[in-house]
């Protein structure tokens, strides 16, 4: 069985910021198929993908749902063969266009697996890449329980950049969510909190977010974020921690600034991403870390 730790999801970033939702299980599905795709090779659209049951397992896990394992992913496969991705900010790779996921899907139960075959004009995204792509760990966003964490996961790696702004409009063409959210501290609340908060205690992301106004009204949000995994790659050598550090961050610091309830490794955690935010604003640092 291969190890999730080492598959990695790589997408053009086209299909990164094109506009579409999933629901988690259908997300699973997506991008555990996606993780088994060389990118750099080409890809026919005759190719199957397959995903045992057991990979997406633990999001079935509701309350009396043991027995009923085959309508929830019997409902999510339906969904999956009907959704569609809208290409709004094409680049060359791409025109102004919509096209659906997948082309065929199949649940079989009698042997717990999926099987599916991506859409052709999808393809195009997913393989032969050599710039303009988005890639990460599958694990990073496996253990997702929130529908949009991934969404904005993905496109936080995709920018790469220390701040960006996007108003409400973008967001919910994007998120496909036109007909929700009518007030914005709904669309905080249900979408944007409960994401960044996910991606902040399980992914190698940091990210805050505060509201644009335009007088009174909320217009667009402005988010700030840093990959840690992105400086630790940056680092020309293994640093050497001294006694006095703990995760390359002075112990003197962490008892200075630890918050009420975080042990030593997660304000480690904390600081370095918040230095990292000072350092790629231009800003001077206020604490000394090592990478």
């Amino acid at each position: 069985m291969v190890d999730k730790k080492k598959l990695v999801v790589v997408k053009h970033n086209d299909l990164v910021r094109a506009a579409y939702r999933l629901s988690i299980i259908e997300s699973r599905i997506v991008l555990s198929c996606i993780a088994k795709i060389n990118s750099k090779e080409q890809l026919t659209p005759t190719k199957k993908f397959s995903i045992h049951v057991s990979e997406i397992l633990d999001l079935l896990e509701k309350e009396n749902a043991r027995g009923a394992h085959y309508t929830y992913l019997k409902e999510a496969v339906d969904k999956l063969a009907e959704r569609w991705v809208y290409f709004l900010e094409p680049s060359k790779r791409s025109l102004e266009m919509k096209s659906r996921w997948v082309c065929s899907i199949i649940y079989i139960p009698n042997e717990g697996r999926i099987e599916l075959n991506f859409s052709p004009d999808i393809l195009p995204f997913l393989c032969e890449l050599t710039d303009n792509f988005t890639q990460y760990q599958l694990s990073n966003v496996l253990q997702f329980k929130v529908t949009y964490s991934s969404r904005f996961y993905e496109l936080f790696k995709s920018w790469q950049s220390a701040e960006k702004t996007l108003t409400v409009e973008w967001l919910k063409e994007h998120l496909e969510l036109e007909d929700s959210y009518d007030r914005i501290d709904n669309l905080q609340n249900r979408v944007i909190k409960p994401a960044l908060a996910e991606i902040n205690a399980q992914t190698d992301i940091r990210v805050d977010y505060s509201p644009v106004k335009e007088g009174r009204r909320v217009v667009a949000f402005k988010f700030t974020f840093v990959c840690l995994e992105d400086k630790k790659k940056k680092a020309k050598s293994k640093p050497k921690f001294s006694q006095d550090r703990i995760d390359g961050v002075l112990k003197v610091d962490l008892e200075k600034y630890a918050k009420v309830g975080e042990s030593y490794s997660q304000a480690a955690a904390r600081i370095k991403a918040e230095q990292l935010m000072l350092e790629k604003t231009g800003k001077p640092k206020t604490v000394d870390v090592v990478w």
